[in-house]
């Protein structure tokens, strides 16, 4: 229902990793079928938000993105409202899933008549943002579904219902959330096929063969490590962009290991 992928058996997107009781990391135990192969993996970084703000057109995460090298959004936010860089991630991924007062209140430590000044004032500080928000609401109020700009639709019908029903509440931030989601899933998909017939192309014993989250994981020939990390580059940073006419750029932390777990 929010257009993202799921896996299981095994469920790759939720490996057990190291901690007090646990000193083996499993995901080591996924390698290569090359010898002396690699896994190579790029993840999309801030994906959400960047669409968020390409899809809302927020002057300050535009441009900011567009413009300073380096930009830290969690940071700029937090400066806006007084907080650090940590509350305003919080409030930032928050607000993406419909957050409210209490919920933010639990997250941060703060209380509850605080974290909904906090919310307050974001919208306030971020009024096209809001604006867009807002329209998400509307709409699936009015149509009882809601489409994101990639074509892909999500029927909410309780969003139709009289605004004091829970159920109405529910289906506004599900709709919202949705098209964020959903552009995101359909983004990937798009550098997905991209870099999949690439590697065909170019005769690449290397394949695609994994995604997790918003990352797409190769595993590599040793002799075809450069030619999948431009690979990776061009369909994530550009082709999926330029498709869907994306002006924000979109940018990935492109790691290489022995391993599944090894290069994050």
């Amino acid at each position: 229902v929010t257009g993202r992928f799921s896996c299981s058996d095994p469920n790759l997107m939720a490996i057990a990793r190291p901690n007090e009781k646990f000193v083996i990391d499993l995901a080591d135990i996924f390698v290569s079928r090359f010898r002396g192969g690699k896994i190579v993996h790029a993840d999309y970084s801030q994906l959400e938000l960047r669409l968020l703000a390409e899809m809302s057109g927020e002057d300050s995460w535009v441009n900011g993105y567009c413009k300073v090298d380096g930009f830290d959004l969690h940071q700029h936010v937090a400066n806006s409202l007084g907080k650090s860089r940590q509350e305003g991630k919080r409030i930032n991924l928050g607000v993406a899933y419909g957050i409210g007062a209490k919920k933010l209140a639990i997250q941060t430590g703060m209380s509850v008549p605080e974290a909904d000044r906090t919310l307050k004032n974001y919208w306030k500080e971020h009024p096209k943002l809001a604006a867009w928000f807002e329209r998400q609401h509307t709409l699936a109020a009015k149509n009882g579904y809601v489409t994101n700009p990639a074509g892909r639709t999500r029927h909410l019908p309780d969003a139709k219902l009289p605004k004091n029903d829970p159920r109405q509440w529910r289906a506004e931030r599900q709709a919202a959330n949705f098209v964020i989601q959903s552009f995101a899933a359909d983004t990937i998909i798009k550098a997905k096929i991209r870099l999949r017939d690439t590697l065909r192309l170019l005769g690449c014993q290397s394949l695609l063969v994994n995604q997790v989250h918003d990352a797409l994981y190769v595993d590599t020939h040793p002799d075809e490590v450069a030619v999948v990390g431009e690979a990776m580059r061009e369909a994530m940073r550009y082709f999926a962009p330029q498709f869907f006419g994306i002006r924000v750029p979109l940018e990935i932390d492109l790691e290489v290991g022995a391993s599944l777990g090894k290069g994050k």
